[in-house]
């Protein structure tokens, strides 16, 4: 797993099954953007109820090769959850961060060296 380096103009984590990138500056209404042939788009903003708590998270889709992924993030708990969505079923499979803080999150960024 690889992540950004600190110069980029995005926050990401990439392997060979995932992919997630958000800019580091989200311009004024900004709400699609592209990395890596990836066409990445805010879909809405709403509050989400996570381990008894409220957090208001973007669903972020991610469209690439014919396949669409959707990730829950907000920059202050960083990326909470992850969606794939079979392309042949329609079928959804949901994974969720358990704790209070994901990748990208502004703590775990400003505790980055």
């Amino acid at each position: 797993m690889e992540v950004c380096e600190p110069g980029s103009p995005f926050i990401c984590v990439e392997s060979e099954t995932l992919s997630f990138h958000f800019p580091r500056v989200l311009g004024q209404g900004q709400a699609e953007w592209e990395a890596h042939g990836r066409k990445y788009r805010v879909e809405s903003v709403e509050n989400y109820e996570l381990w008894g708590r409220q957090e208001r998270l973007m669903r972020i889709r991610m469209d690439a090769q014919g396949q669409s992924t959707f990730y829950l993030y907000s920059e202050e708990v960083g990326l909470m959850g992850i969606g794939f969505v079979n392309p042949k079923t329609r079928a959804y499979v949901t994974y969720l961060i358990d704790g209070d803080r994901g990748f990208g999150s502004a703590r775990t960024m400003s505790e980055t060296p």
